[in-house]
């Protein structure tokens, strides 16, 4: 399952924002308080989960907010500006 995954950058914030979404996530929530979650999830660890899904989704929330759009409208901007977020925030 996990192989077919879309992995759909952050939007506009680019790698280096998922690496800040990431990092804030794992703050709040650090993995030993996810391990008792992990069967929800499953096949996915962790990390994958916080990356893949997580981060994809506080990026959503953010852009919804950003732009004033609906979750549908905000999905499509956050795929429309993936290519520029990759370049002009590349995770370093």
């Amino acid at each position: 399952q996990y192989a077919r995954f879309e992995r759909i950058p952050p939007g506009y914030y680019g790698e280096r924002g998922s690496r800040v979404l990431l990092q804030s996530i794992l703050t709040l929530y650090p993995p030993s308080a996810l391990q008792p979650l992990q069967e929800r999830f499953a096949p996915l660890s962790i990390h994958a989960f916080v990356d893949s899904v997580l981060v994809r989704e506080m990026a959503l929330v953010l852009i919804m907010e950003d732009l004033k759009l609906n979750r549908t409208d905000a999905l499509e901007a956050m795929r429309a500006s993936g290519p520029y977020g990759s370049v002009k925030f590349p995770d370093d």
